[in-house]
């Protein structure tokens, strides 16, 4: 893992970062720091506070304590030393700036392949019907699923369907890329499909934090 400096800045910065549901403490003092380009794997067993630290740096979670910072802007508070939480337009501004891959794939049964990528470029992103396609064409064939862009959900193997979801995730052009257990629920003999495209996007220069 690359050290983080002046020259060389974290993108994401965790810093004792310490969270409980109720009276079970998940994340203690967790400290992190992934600097552009990077990609870093959290290993743990099962119920270790993995994908709950994801899901902070997000902020789908909150955190009780500590601070995590994306290109020095603290995710989920204002910069005022209260701890006073941002409004929810802003939040979903900084959510934009992080892609989320998960476990379960995610994606809107009754939307196209295409449509789901289409989805936040349209909604998030301001991108016209046009642009949005065009993108979505793109990473579909990125991850070697061109042929796919019409098909339903339904109509793709697991595989398939997650790549669809790297696709989503990357096409809204995040600083930050997070996989949650992403090849968890697939056949082994589908986890290499999706793993090459998560080394492709390595290569690309991706900054991805993967449990």
């Amino acid at each position: 893992m690359s050290i983080a400096s002046p020259a060389n800045p974290a993108l994401l910065d965790i810093s004792d970062v310490s969270k409980s549901f109720g009276s079970v403490e998940v994340l203690r003092s967790v400290s992190l720091q992934v600097t552009r380009g990077e990609v870093v794997t959290v290993i743990g067993p099962s119920g270790s506070g993995k994908t709950t630290l994801l899901r902070c740096v997000n902020f789908l979670e909150s955190y009780d304590s500590g601070s995590i910072r994306i290109d020095g802007k603290e995710v989920g508070f204002r910069d005022t030393g209260t701890r006073q939480r941002r409004s929810e337009r802003d939040l979903a501004k900084m959510r934009a700036e992080t892609g989320m891959v998960f476990q379960s794939f995610n994606l809107f049964p009754h939307l196209t392949a295409a449509g789901n990528i289409m989805l936040g470029l349209r909604k998030v992103r301001g991108k016209s019907s046009t642009e949005a396609r065009a993108i979505a064409e793109h990473w579909l064939g990125r991850v070697g699923l061109a042929h796919k862009a019409d098909s339903l959900p339904a109509e793709l193997s697991g595989g398939q369907q997650q790549r669809v979801g790297i696709a989503r995730a990357v096409a809204m052009e995040p600083k930050i890329l997070l996989l949650d257990e992403i090849t968890s629920a697939l056949d082994p003999e589908l986890v290499g499909e999706v793993l090459e495209v998560v080394r492709s996007l390595a290569e690309d220069g991706m900054t991805m934090v993967m449990v």
